[in-house]
């Protein structure tokens, strides 16, 4: 066997460390990397109030159909949502974040509905607040809640209706996975 040549060695090492430069320390996607569009699709962006968005489109498509990478980024430029979509259809892991960067949902899609656990923290101090289990069927199987000191309640209380409700004021991503299910209340 004959040893790799230093090329190819430079060559593995700039690409480990570029992917180490993409993420921050605590599992963050670094808010100043852009989406990369696969062929066939180009990039879309938008200014919004609270912040700015970046996907992957179909060209010529009217109505837009997004296929690739979305992004949206809170105002300092910090990533709100990390999302991916098919066919105009949501798919695959989903996830969005505090501004201060704690992690406010995640969710997985497939063919447009969540699928699985959809896990929703209400604060920036990470406390679970809402879980809801889906499955292959689209259909909710379980829902859980806990309260502002962390012991789980009955989800159909109020206070977890009102705990969901500010998770839902939180994340975009966790309104997006109850609408496609259609059982947000």
């Amino acid at each position: 066997m004959t040893a790799p040549s230093r090329v190819g060695v430079v060559c593995v090492a700039i690409a480990v460390l570029a992917a180490m430069l993409a993420w921050r320390a605590d599992g963050q996607p670094r808010a100043d990397v852009s989406i990369v569009c696969q062929p066939g699709t180009q990039r879309g962006f938008a200014a919004r109030a609270s912040g700015r968005e970046e996907w992957c489109e179909r060209p010529g498509s009217n109505p837009r159909i997004l296929d690739g990478p979305f992004v949206s980024r809170h105002a300092d430029g910090a990533i709100e949502t990390r999302d991916e979509y098919r066919d105009g259809k949501p798919s695959g892991p989903w996830k969005s974040w505090h501004p201060g960067g704690a992690q406010s949902g995640e969710v997985t899609f497939v063919d447009g509905k969540p699928n699985g656990m959809l896990l929703g923290w209400f604060d920036a101090a990470g406390r679970m607040r809402t879980t809801v289990d889906f499955g292959a069927d689209d259909r909710e199987r379980s829902r859980r809640a806990w309260d502002d000191a962390n012991h789980e309640i009955d989800p159909r209380s109020r206070e977890a209706v009102e705990a969901e409700l500010r998770a839902v004021a939180s994340s975009p991503l966790i309104h997006m996975a109850l609408i496609a299910a259609s059982i947000g209340r």
